[in-house]
């Protein structure tokens, strides 16, 4: 198994867009967490006891990673400065829709509208979106944020920040990340792809509960890396496991570009 773990993660550095996303197991009947990497190609998931950097560290992907981390936006990301960070806005228009089921606040309402437009319009011409049309989606994306009305140096001293004043900073000051995906074909607009891949895995936990033993989450995380991977190679994964078992090697599909 561990040549081949090697070849996705060589495939996945040399990925010009990789999904980053991890969630909780538990493992001995404590909290773990199962990061993943993704592409369309290949998946590849580690079980780690922490969740920041030193759990993504030991993944040996993103310290080594130069192109487009997908993600929902967890601070840890930031600490690699190697590759360009581009946020989920699926995750986003969740935020924002909490904000305005529970305050109703106009920007909010105008920011989930404009990001479903975006992508609308993305749709609509293929990914290659003419550059006067950016422009004045830009110009969209700041007119609504510069309707909020923006507390003041010394309101902010008085009041603790609103989920409402959070979001709208984070919209604010990752406005290259959010609109990231109307620059091209190939940045997405959500990450759906890593938390599609890390499904079966939140599956696996309501069934069956606890993994008794670190080693056998290592071992769930290397299989579920093995079928996720061999699906996407459009291979049986049966026959892929045979040809495994048989001559040590991977049916790796090679018309996948």
């Amino acid at each position: 198994m561990q040549p081949f773990l090697h070849e996705v993660k060589e495939q996945i550095l040399q990925s010009s867009v990789v999904h980053f996303d991890e969630t909780g197991m538990r493992v001995e009947n404590k909290t773990q967490w199962l990061h993943t990497a993704s592409t369309p190609e290949v998946t590849f998931q580690h079980i780690h006891e922490k969740r920041g950097k030193e759990a993504m560290d030991a993944g040996e992907i993103l310290p080594s990673f130069s192109g487009i981390a997908m993600h929902d936006g967890w601070k840890p990301y930031d600490v690699y400065t190697d590759c360009r960070h581009v946020l989920c806005n699926a995750h986003l228009l969740r935020d924002l829709q909490g904000i305005i089921d529970s305050t109703g606040e106009t920007w909010a309402q105008q920011m989930k509208e404009f990001l479903t437009q975006a992508l609308t319009i993305k749709k609509q011409y293929k990914g290659n979106i003419p550059e006067i049309e950016k422009k004045n989606l830009f110009a969209a994306y700041q007119a609504i944020l510069k309707g909020k009305q923006v507390p003041s140096a010394e309101q902010k001293k008085k009041r603790k920040q609103t989920p409402s004043q959070n979001l709208w900073n984070r919209f604010a000051k990752y406005a290259d990340r959010v609109l990231a995906f109307l620059e091209s074909p190939d940045i997405p607009f959500d990450n759906n792809q890593a938390e599609r891949d890390i499904r079966m895995t939140k599956v696996k936990q309501k069934v069956s509960g606890t993994f008794r033993s670190k080693e056998g989450a290592e071992s769930f995380c290397h299989i579920r890396s093995f079928m996720s991977t061999m699906k996407k190679q459009n291979q049986s994964v049966l026959q892929a496991i045979s040809q495994v078992l048989k001559t040590g090697t991977v049916p790796w599909n090679t018309t996948l570009s």
